[in-house]
């Protein structure tokens, strides 16, 4: 699940994300693991063993939630958050997608406040991308009625 491409990825698109202030505020832990236990509880039993420190709450979102950065979008200055999974391979991308669009995702995410949930899908390298591409396709994005999505970056 965190092979090296993802953690380049995040590396890369976090820091950008940070600069574009983007990221939105880290979750309560306790609302983190008890949404997910409530509504991917399968999921849980499954990735747990998978995680390298159980009590780190960015893992339960990576692994269960399938989600890799939250960002926090503004939409009639309210603010819109927005769980995101980063992808390099169309493959992996829609696979994400198909999982994500589950009835038991959906609640969860509308548990934990996220209002949106995309599947970014970036070109490797990465670095060729324009943070004005970006943020005028995340926010074309969150013009449209869809809850969870490809955004397709290449």
């Amino acid at each position: 699940m965190n092979s090296q491409n993802l953690t380049s990825l995040e590396d890369w698109f976090k820091p950008l994300a940070q600069s574009l202030k983007l990221l939105a505020d880290p979750l309560e832990p306790l609302l983190v693991q008890d949404t997910l236990e409530t509504y991917l509880g399968v999921r849980v039993v499954q990735m747990l063993p998978l995680m390298s420190d159980p009590t780190d709450m960015d893992l339960w979102l990576s692994y269960v939630l399938q989600t890799n950065v939250l960002i926090r979008l503004w939409d009639d200055d309210q603010p819109v958050i927005v769980a995101c999974y980063l992808s390099s391979r169309i493959y992996y991308a829609q696979q994400n997608l198909a999982l994500i669009t589950g009835t038991n995702f959906q609640a969860a995410r509308q548990a934990l406040g996220i209002a949106h949930h995309w599947v970014l899908l970036f070109e490797v390298p990465m670095f060729a991308i324009r943070p004005s591409t970006l943020l005028d396709s995340l926010y074309n994005q969150l013009g449209q009625a869809t809850e969870c999505a490809i955004i397709d970056l290449q």
